[in-house]
């Protein structure tokens, strides 16, 4: 009959809505989904993007760190070379006097040598001198 069709053509219009409800619904939920999906892949970006900037930054601290380091190093190694200089430099001056006071020590004692052989002379002359005048 009549109503029958009419019924079952609702029902059928009734189905196909209630489909495209659910296929709406489905749709929103799968929207929802990636969104969702999407701010997390955001948020894990930019943490990770957060800790790259924080090792960036403990790097640079540390580089500048070691600088500061290598700048005392080179400073500690300027003051030791010269003072390695300065002791060189004593060192050549002490041979030197050393030197020096050798060259007079062996001068005093050739002086002393014939200081000794000249008294030796003048004492046997004076001696010889002496015995003659007795005589």
């Amino acid at each position: 009959s009549m109503r029958d069709a009419e019924d079952t053509a609702y029902q059928a219009q009734s189905a196909k809505m209630e489909q495209l409800r659910q296929d709406l619904q489905n749709e929103k939920q799968r929207m929802i989904n990636e969104y969702d999906e999407q701010q997390r892949k955001l948020l894990d970006r930019e943490r990770d993007l957060d800790e790259r900037e924080n090792a960036v930054v403990l790097l640079e601290k540390s580089v500048e760190t070691l600088e500061i380091k290598f700048q005392q190093q080179k400073v500690r190694m300027e003051e030791l070379q010269t003072r390695s200089d300065a002791v060189v430099q004593k060192e050549s001056e002490i041979q030197a006097a050393d030197f020096n006071l050798r060259e007079k020590e062996e001068e005093v004692r050739k002086l002393q040598n014939e200081a000794e052989k000249n008294q030796l002379c003048s004492s046997s002359r004076t001696e010889g001198v002496g015995t003659r005048k007795k005589a």
